[in-house]
């Protein structure tokens, strides 16, 4: 939702594209904090079985979308 509210946000900026430029650069960084966490966290919590944990969410991610 975060980053919607800033792509959508230069949609308003009339000619500033110092404004525009950091509003996406924004998104992408809430975007990037925001997929990394969970992913991050759970490899932490169980180092042993990473990898499978890896290999079902990747195929759960690549099915849903």
């Amino acid at each position: 939702m975060t980053m919607a509210l800033f792509i959508a946000g230069v949609g308003y900026v009339d000619c500033d594209q110092t404004l525009a430029v950091t509003l996406l650069t924004i998104s992408w960084a809430v975007g990037g904090l925001k997929q990394v966490g969970p992913i991050v966290s759970a490899l932490d919590m169980s180092p042993q079985h990473a990898g499978n944990y890896c290999l079902f969410t990747s195929k759960y991610v690549i099915c849903v979308r």
